[in-house]
């Protein structure tokens, strides 16, 4: 295909999981100022004309999974939930403005400089979101959860979870030293599974579960650094605030 072509397959190929095709290519098509000129039905013709073969190399090259029918059917919910919710939608799914960087499973490889140890480290972050006009970055997790969304915020306490948060925004300020003047948010996309609804929401993560988070990590690191052992508990004593659900 040509130049423009080829790049208009590889947006397709990264951003389409599964269903009708046409749409996902309009929209990689207008969200890149591809073929403005070009009405919709011409460009579909141009795409299935040129792009198709190439296309179907790039699903071989990936290898991409095969699903069962119930798997297909799970994720089809999942991503029209998460299509359905504004917050979940644009953190997924929105444009990247200018002066915007978005990356999704970015792997984080650190050395940590809390204990003197200089221990090596590594995370991933699901979606990361760096404004650089703004001097903003928005740190966002995956999870699901078995019971209602009304009470994952529990599931969020048991597991952690702010910890996680925490310690991951610490790597990345340690990989990028650019945006440790950067303001940081911090949020969460829980998809519960314990019914066929497969509901989606977005929670907003308060400064207070953070700080909490950071403690607990500068301790398990020095923990660890000496050698003892780290010992975990699931008896919960710090509830500084509610989440908030947006």
């Amino acid at each position: 295909p040509s130049a423009m072509m080829g790049q208009l397959v590889d947006a397709v190929n990264d951003h389409h999981l599964f269903g009708e095709l046409d749409g996902e290519i309009l929209k990689q098509a207008r969200a890149n100022n591809w073929y403005k000129t070009m009405k919709d039905d011409t460009l579909l013709k141009k795409f299935h004309k040129e792009g198709t073969e190439y296309l179907q190399l790039l699903k071989i090259g990936t290898e991409k999974t095969v699903l069962t029918s119930n798997q297909k059917s799970l994720l089809e919910r999942c991503v029209a939930n998460l299509q359905a919710n504004p917050s979940t939608n644009e953190a997924l799914f929105g444009v990247v403005a200018d002066g915007c960087e978005r990356f999704k499973e970015l792997e984080l490889f650190w050395k940590e400089g809390c204990t003197g140890s200089e221990m090596d480290c590594k995370g991933m972050i699901d979606i990361c979101d760096i404004n650089h006009t703004r001097k903003h970055v928005i740190i966002t997790d995956f999870k699901t959860t078995g019971k209602s969304l009304g009470e994952y915020p529990r599931a969020f306490e048991y597991w952690r979870t702010y910890r996680q948060l925490a310690y991951y925004g610490y790597g990345l300020m340690c990989m990028r030293p650019e945006l440790v003047n950067y303001t940081f948010e911090y949020r969460v996309i829980a998809v519960e599974t314990a019914t066929s609804i497969n509901e989606a929401r977005m929670f907003e993560i308060q400064s207070a579960w953070i700080l909490e988070g950071i403690k607990e990590y500068l301790k398990y690191l020095k923990l660890i650094a000496e050698g003892r052992r780290c010992n975990w508990s699931n008896d919960f004593m710090f509830a500084p605030t509610k989440l908030d659900m947006i």
